[in-house]
């Protein structure tokens, strides 16, 4: 699991939960829950 530096938790979790879905990953941007998650890290 990614490490949680972001005061959002929930919605940092949501994203990269979400991510493993299928449906997603046919999504070449949010396929990549460390891209996501570099994302919720620089918005906090």
């Amino acid at each position: 699991m990614y490490q949680i530096k972001s005061p959002q938790k929930g919605l940092f979790l949501y994203a990269v939960t979400v991510s493993d879905y299928p449906y997603l990953k046919s999504n070449h941007f949010l396929g990549k829950p460390s891209i996501i998650a570099e994302i919720y890290d620089c918005m906090a």
